[in-house]
């Protein structure tokens, strides 16, 4: 399995500050070898407009001189499919890179997707990339955030990357909506919800699963830096679900002003070795 969508990594949304963070491109990359990730998820444009190629194109080159797979990915927000379509052959071009990661999450800051367009956008990637491999990351727990948009993706894309941040899930109610033996699952518990997302995914789609965990803090009431350092350690402690999935991966790496991947979070990734738990490495 292409390394760059398999086993442990991370996704980097602001190259400049990434690096403004950890001190160079370099030391960059020696901070994911540090914490065993064989991939890097960087983001190569917005909405409606491509990074630019500084710092970014620097950073993915360090990644690659260090062995380390790399995969772009955007926001799509499903406005105007063929003009989105374009912006992803043209960055993925740009910055030199063959595979590709779609953020599509209907409903949020606009997003908007019917069936029908998701499979315009997804049959234009495939048909221009017949050799790349294609993923959609979007929500985690699929049954309220349309599914039927990620049935009409499948006959197109190689993997899914469900966005597993666990804050203080899974709760009565969401274990209730999915209709499951709620016995079988802990209450406010990251593995425990990773699981249950996983099952859930498993209703809808078959391609392979590439889960997105949770290392950032804020967004939630009450979901501090501390919260989420154990809630990570915790993860990495139990989850034992590990031949359901093809990856592993964090949002996101963290920069200068960005409230993610903090040190306490980085020593826990470092002892876990995850990348190990992965066959496919």
């Amino acid at each position: 399995m292409e390394k760059s969508v398999s086993g442990h990594g991370v996704f980097i949304y602001d190259a400049a500050a990434t690096i403004a963070r950890y001190g160079s491109t370099a030391l960059v990359a020696a901070a994911l070898k540090e914490c065993d990730m064989q991939h890097a998820w960087v983001r190569l444009h917005g909405a409606t407009h491509p990074l630019a190629p500084s710092p970014t194109r620097n950073l993915i080159t360090a990644l690659q001189q260090e062995g380390i797979g790399v995969v772009g990915w955007g926001w799509c927000p499903g406005d105007n499919i063929s003009v989105e379509a374009e912006l992803v052959l043209t960055t993925l071009n740009e910055f030199g890179l063959q595979h590709y990661v779609a953020d599509v999450e209907d409903g949020v800051h606009g997003a908007n997707w019917t069936a029908a367009e998701i499979r315009r956008f997804f049959t234009s990637l495939r048909e221009a990339l017949p050799d790349s491999q294609i993923g959609v990351s979007t929500f985690g727990f699929i049954p309220w955030h349309k599914p039927q948009l990620m049935s009409a993706a499948e006959p197109f894309v190689d993997f899914f990357a469900p966005q597993v941040y666990w804050f203080t899930f899974p709760t009565r109610k969401i274990l209730n909506a999915a209709e499951v033996d709620v016995s079988q699952y802990v209450l406010n518990d990251p593995a425990s919800y990773a699981r249950l997302c996983i099952e859930v995914w498993r209703r809808v789609v078959s391609k392979p699963l590439v889960l997105t965990g949770q290392a950032y803090w804020g967004e939630a009431p009450g979901f501090h830096q501390g919260t989420a350092e154990a809630k990570l350690k915790r993860f990495t402690d139990t989850f034992d679900a590990w031949q359901e999935l093809q990856g592993l991966n964090w949002w996101h790496l963290g920069g200068k002003g960005q409230d993610a991947m903090s040190f306490g979070m980085f020593e826990a990734l470092r002892a876990a070795r995850l990348n190990e738990q992965f066959a496919t490495s």
